[in-house]
């Protein structure tokens, strides 16, 4: 159940980064993917220390929260387009 609201986490997450970040151009794929990579990659790792009673579903999404705008970020940084000098 943690996977699947990771996974919707990440889509809504990827799309509002996105739509926040409109100004670098409409990349919604990239921002889809690395949005649900992010908080799927991040989710399945914190719902690890949440097996052991480390950490309850609430802190498990908010991290994956947290990793999905990391990515999402991390990926219109990556694929930004360059300025050439004249």
């Amino acid at each position: 159940m943690i996977i699947i609201a990771c996974i919707v986490l990440g889509l809504l997450t990827g799309w509002a980064v996105g739509g926040l970040l409109a100004t670098t151009g409409g990349r919604t794929a990239v921002d889809l993917v690395a949005g649900v990579a992010g908080a799927t990659s991040v989710g399945l790792v914190f719902a690890v220390f949440a097996a052991f009673g480390a950490a309850d579903p609430f802190q498990v999404l908010a991290t994956a929260v947290a990793g999905a705008i990391f990515l999402t970020f991390a990926a219109r940084l990556a694929f930004w387009p360059r300025q050439v000098a004249a």
